[in-house]
Protein backbone atom coordinates (compact mmCIF):
# COMPACT_ATOMS: atom_id res chain seq x y z
CA UNK A 1 0.00 0.00 0.00
CA UNK A 2 1.17 3.65 -1.14
CA UNK A 3 1.99 6.28 1.60
CA UNK A 4 -0.71 8.50 1.79
CA UNK A 5 1.03 11.97 1.76
CA UNK A 6 -2.06 13.63 2.97
CA UNK A 7 -2.41 12.47 6.44
CA UNK A 8 -1.57 14.73 9.36
CA UNK A 9 1.89 14.54 10.01
CA UNK A 10 2.76 15.53 13.81
CA UNK A 11 6.40 16.67 15.26
CA UNK A 12 5.99 17.28 18.67
CA UNK A 13 3.79 20.46 19.08
CA UNK A 14 3.51 20.97 15.21
CA UNK A 15 1.23 18.99 12.79
CA UNK A 16 1.04 19.18 9.23
CA UNK A 17 -1.69 18.65 7.03
CA UNK A 18 -0.89 18.65 3.49
CA UNK A 19 -3.68 19.59 0.85
CA UNK A 20 -2.24 19.78 -2.45
CA UNK A 21 1.21 20.03 -4.47
CA UNK A 22 2.20 20.31 -7.81
CA UNK A 23 5.58 20.85 -9.60
CA UNK A 24 5.77 24.98 -8.03
CA UNK A 25 3.94 24.59 -4.46
CA UNK A 26 2.92 22.61 -2.00
CA UNK A 27 0.09 23.88 0.42
CA UNK A 28 -0.78 22.40 3.81
CA UNK A 29 -2.68 23.59 7.03
CA UNK A 30 0.09 23.93 9.91
CA UNK A 31 -0.49 23.70 13.49
CA UNK A 32 1.35 25.04 15.82
CA UNK A 33 0.45 24.05 19.74
CA UNK A 34 1.30 27.06 22.45
CA UNK A 35 5.04 26.66 23.66
CA UNK A 36 5.95 24.91 20.14
CA UNK A 37 8.24 26.30 17.36
CA UNK A 38 10.46 25.89 14.66
CA UNK A 39 13.78 26.97 14.93
CA UNK A 40 15.85 29.55 12.33
CA UNK A 41 16.21 27.68 8.62
CA UNK A 42 16.17 28.40 5.11
CA UNK A 43 14.41 27.07 2.02
CA UNK A 44 16.51 27.37 -0.52
CA UNK A 45 13.54 26.56 -3.58
CA UNK A 46 10.40 27.57 -2.21
CA UNK A 47 8.89 30.97 -1.32
CA UNK A 48 6.70 30.50 1.95
CA UNK A 49 3.02 32.13 2.62
CA UNK A 50 1.43 31.64 6.30
CA UNK A 51 -1.79 32.75 7.03
CA UNK A 52 -2.64 32.95 10.60
CA UNK A 53 -6.30 31.29 11.03
CA UNK A 54 -6.51 31.41 15.08
CA UNK A 55 -4.20 32.78 17.76
CA UNK A 56 -1.20 34.65 17.65
CA UNK A 57 2.06 33.25 15.88
CA UNK A 58 5.38 35.06 16.07
CA UNK A 59 7.94 34.92 13.14
CA UNK A 60 11.41 35.97 13.24
CA UNK A 61 12.35 36.49 9.27
CA UNK A 62 15.96 38.05 8.07
CA UNK A 63 16.32 38.47 11.81
CA UNK A 64 13.25 40.50 12.03
CA UNK A 65 10.54 39.47 14.67
CA UNK A 66 7.01 39.90 13.48
CA UNK A 67 4.06 39.05 15.17
CA UNK A 68 0.96 38.24 13.63
CA UNK A 69 -2.86 37.38 14.43
CA UNK A 70 -6.10 35.38 12.95
CA UNK A 71 -6.57 36.67 9.71
CA UNK A 72 -3.12 38.42 8.87
CA UNK A 73 -0.45 36.59 6.48
CA UNK A 74 2.93 37.15 6.12
CA UNK A 75 5.05 36.11 3.42
CA UNK A 76 9.22 34.65 3.49
CA UNK A 77 10.46 34.46 0.36
CA UNK A 78 13.32 31.28 -0.20
CA UNK A 79 16.99 31.73 0.50
CA UNK A 80 15.78 34.07 3.68
CA UNK A 81 16.47 32.79 7.55
CA UNK A 82 13.09 32.70 9.34
CA UNK A 83 11.92 30.95 12.66
CA UNK A 84 8.60 31.11 14.20
CA UNK A 85 6.90 30.51 17.45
Amino acid sequence: MANNIFRPLKFGKETFHPKSYDENSFVMDYALEKGGGVPPHIHKHMDEHFLVQEGVMTFTVGGKKIVKKKGEDIFVPKGVTHAIK
